[in-house]
């Protein structure tokens, strides 16, 4: 059974997609930590908004913003689904029988 997200986990997942992203723009670590800040005081303009539609209607334009500003080949760390040493050791592991 598919379980649906709420609009918090889907904002909670857009603001760290976007940080994630954001390292892949920014290589030096005092500017990304500017503008992580910078992100996040947008986030928590909003947070309190009490009126779903319009919440709704901010997630749905913050998506749009994050798909047209996404950095073109972020950083994968290679542990990750699509990195270079996912599941690489995999077949070392002996199962529990």
């Amino acid at each position: 059974m598919a379980a649906y997200l709420t609009h918090q986990q889907k904002v909670l997942r857009l603001y760290k997609k976007s940080l994630r992203h954001l390292e892949s723009w920014c290589i030096h670590r005092d500017k990304y930590r500017y503008f992580a800040v910078l992100l996040r005081d947008r986030f928590d303009k909003n947070k309190d908004v009490k009126d779903m539609v319009k919440a709704t209607e901010l997630l749905r334009a913050g998506e749009e913003e994050f798909w047209a500003n996404q950095h073109p080949q972020p950083y994968i760390f290679p542990d990750s689904p699509g990195g270079t040493s996912y599941e690489r050791y995999e077949w070392y592991k002996v199962g529990e029988e």
